[in-house]
């Protein structure tokens, strides 16, 4: 707030005498400051003959701000001793044309008054305590309307600082502050999120929320549901909805043992909309991508981990997203019912591999993280064919989750069921225009020593089969004979046979 150099020097010329130094030129500097603040105009500050306007409103912003500034200096350093002075300098916080600046179009003066507000909410005995109608409604109802990136760190502090000291301010007919609060943050805080949603958290931690709450109670709600719709806002890009999705996680987490637990399908959005970035409302492709598997794992170790939060609410959780993730799998269909097609069931597969993967990772969240492979693969091999055309999307998720079950450790449970289901479907499958996904899968099962040796049999009878009849690329017959070792099968024939083929692809 004050130039630390000038600080510095008044300290140098005044050691452990600061304090009374101001104290025997207090009046004129109170003198000076009120008339910079209360009489001054741009005018009376700069000769219009030689200023220019721009020039001439710089100057009293940079002066008005400096004299603020002065004003609490004095507050702090005068000592709790000198109650005189320090009843003067209260007397002037009680004059509604001070706090008329924060209404100021120089964001120097605005952002020097929040500092005074977070300075004067740090005193014991503070001065704003007998104002706080006046500051209720030229500071708490105004604050959230400045649009100015550059100061909301200080408007944040003011706020945050205040509201703890003076949290009866938000009792008393909270309708207003409460609409604004909410409008502020569905704007995406004016482009500020990365200084404004961080602070939603502490905002509410020292918030009297049983007041709120009685005047309205939805308002937990109607607070989580307006940062998720901040996602909608222009002024929020990838960046920013990391962010956005990290405070709704943790306002979620506080949030909820005040809630209903009815409140599950909220609780599940932030999971969905990474999986379904197109199809989930106001995620607007925003959600996907690694920066936010870090949050969604945190967050469901928290549901699981947290004392506050019944054990019941977590496993309605896991059991609607084990039944969206089904649903997806087997219908191709997304949560909001449109249709789960090629680029975005490609999306999807990869999706819901990286956040098996991620979940797997965290200790208390693997068992979850193998629920929902086997549920996904399930879904897929016993009911997931649909018609030839949807075919290829559901190749594409066999292959991902399949990539997952070796990655988690969870390999022979995938094979266990797609090695019958291969076997069942594979001229069915061999229609889809997937080659070299049909043989990875094939693969896959062949390599694992838990498949019989009839299964083995079977399978390298119609990969070979297969192979010749669509002839597949030079590399990926390459990755097939190199591999062919680690399933040999055990019949001659079939061994013949697979010779045949590779003599065939090769000639």
């Amino acid at each position: 707030m004050y130039a630390p150099r000038s600080l510095t020097i008044l300290q140098v010329a005044f050691p452990n005498k600061l304090s009374e130094a101001l104290k025997f030129c207090h009046l004129e500097v109170l003198i000076y400051a009120s008339d910079n603040i209360f009489v001054q105009t741009p005018e009376t500050l700069s000769d219009a003959r030689y200023v220019n306007p721009e020039d001439m409103q710089a100057k009293y912003g940079r002066i008005v701000s400096s004299s603020i500034c002065a004003l609490g200096f004095l507050f702090e350093h005068l000592g709790d001793n000198a109650v005189e002075p320090r009843n003067t300098i209260s007397e002037l916080f009680k004059r509604k044309e001070l706090w008329g600046l924060l209404a100021s179009d120089h964001s120097v003066i605005r952002r020097s008054l929040y500092q005074l507000i977070s300075d004067l909410c740090q005193v014991e005995s503070s001065p704003l305590a007998s104002v706080l109608s006046l500051m209720r409604s030229r500071f708490l109802e105004k604050c959230f309307q400045d649009k100015d990136a550059a100061i909301q760190p200080e408007v944040w502090n003011a706020v945050l600082l205040f509201t703890k000291k003076f949290p009866d301010c938000w009792s008393a007919e909270p309708s207003k502050l409460i609409k604004n609060v909410l409008r502020y943050v569905k704007s995406g805080a004016h482009g500020a999120v990365r200084t404004a949603f961080p602070a939603l958290l502490p905002l509410l931690s020292v918030l009297p929320l049983e007041d709120l709450l009685k005047s309205d109670p939805d308002f937990l709600r109607n607070f989580l549901e307006s940062i998720w719709e901040s996602l909608a806002s222009d002024v929020v890009d990838r960046a920013a909805a990391t962010v956005i999705v990290s405070t709704f996680a943790e306002c979620f987490i506080f949030a909820l043992p005040r809630m209903s637990l009815n409140e599950i399908d909220s609780c599940a959005r932030p999971i969905l909309a990474f999986l379904f970035p197109k199809a989930i409302k106001n995620s607007f492709g925003k959600l996907s991508g690694a920066p936010f598997l870090p949050i969604l794992t945190k967050f469901l170790e928290n549901l699981r981990t947290k004392p506050s939060i019944p054990a019941e609410f977590v496993d309605e959780l896991v059991k609607r997203l084990k039944e969206h993730v089904s649903t997806a799998v087997e219908r191709r269909v997304t949560p909001s019912s449109t249709k789960l097609a090629g680029e975005e069931a490609e999306v999807f597969a990869g999706n819901l591999r990286e956040i098996i993967f991620s979940l797997a990772q965290t200790s208390n969240l693997k068992p979850l993280s193998e629920e929902l492979l086997l549920v996904a693969f399930s879904a897929a091999t016993e009911n997931g064919k649909g018609d030839l055309s949807e075919l290829p999307d559901l190749m594409k998720i066999l292959c991902q989750l399949s990539t997952c079950g070796q990655q988690i450790g969870a390999i022979n449970h995938v094979v266990a069921m797609l090695s019958p289901f291969l076997e069942t479907n594979f001229s069915i499958l061999s229609k889809a225009g997937r080659d070299e996904q049909l043989l990875e899968l094939s693969l896959i099962c062949i390599q694992t020593p838990e498949v019989g040796g009839e299964k083995v049999d079977n399978l390298w009878h119609m990969v070979s089969r297969f192979s010749c009849d669509v002839g597949i690329v030079p590399s990926l017959f390459t990755k097939v004979r190199a591999q062919s070792h680690l399933g040999q099968p055990t019949n001659d024939s079939s061994t013949v046979e697979i010779h045949d083929a590779f003599d065939s692809i090769s000639g």
